[in-house]
């Protein structure tokens, strides 16, 4: 598993639909490799339409059963769990 900190047109929605500072901000990418190295699939987690980036952790990154777990922060929302 391999986990970045990207910023990419491609990973939000149209930058038309939103704030054109929203294309400066990061998303979180999670790669899942093979053993041999060959990508098997690939995930972005972003805020959507929000200018908001997510930051990574270091050293925060571990699988617990079927899930993978990552630390980090972000501004200005929080999640269902949180809820």
């Amino acid at each position: 598993m391999l986990l970045l900190e990207a910023t990419s047109p491609g990973l939000r929605p149209s930058y038309q639909d939103y704030a054109t500072s929203s294309s400066k901000n990061s998303d979180t990418v999670i790669v899942i490799m093979q053993p041999g190295g060959r990508i098997r699939d690939g995930y972005n987690i972003n805020n959507f339409d929000a200018s908001v980036s997510m930051k990574l952790a270091e050293n925060a990154v571990f699988v617990l059963g079927n899930h993978y777990v990552f630390g980090g922060q972000s501004y200005g929302y929080c999640t269902n769990m949180q809820n």
